[in-house]
């Protein structure tokens, strides 16, 4: 059986059970490890505070994917890079957001579930993008896909 949950800060836990994987962070990152590991392993997922304390748990936000009809992953990597300001890897930037519909599927095939408009996924703006290409869940998309 698979052990998956939080250990918080007993982490005496540990010594009475053997773990095959310990993932260290409990944010979408480690979340995401701790997901994509061999479901036949025992993985053991610690954070420094409570689940809830995470950055990911706490964000209201959404996350930006060009997926929009009026939109593409080159006018989304134009509009990073504007905003980077001279600070921002080109390479890293465009391959992450070439990425971002894939990730955004993999939330979905987890359970995470987007808001919807009448043409499919509410798609709202933040920040400095220039086009509507921020999914969201209300104002607590990060407590939903934790």
């Amino acid at each position: 059986m698979v052990e998956r949950g939080y250990m918080g800060r007993d982490l005496k836990k540990l010594d009475n059970t053997r773990y095959d994987v310990i993932v260290v962070g409990s944010g979408i990152a480690g979340m995401t490890a701790a997901l994509s590991i061999d479901p036949k392993l025992t993985v053991a997922l610690i954070s420094k505070e409570q689940f809830t304390e995470s950055s990911t748990y706490k964000a209201q936000g959404g996350m930006a994917v060009a997926i929009g009809p009026d939109d593409s992953v080159q006018e989304h990597v134009s509009d990073t890079l504007k905003v980077g300001q001279g600070l921002c890897r080109e390479e890293t930037v465009k391959i992450l957001i070439s990425d971002g519909p894939k990730a955004l599927a993999y939330l979905q095939s987890l359970g995470a579930d987007f808001c919807h408009g009448p043409n499919g996924l509410d798609l709202t703006r933040e920040a400095a993008h220039s086009r509507n290409r921020v999914v969201h869940y209300y104002d607590y998309t990060g407590k939903h896909i934790a």
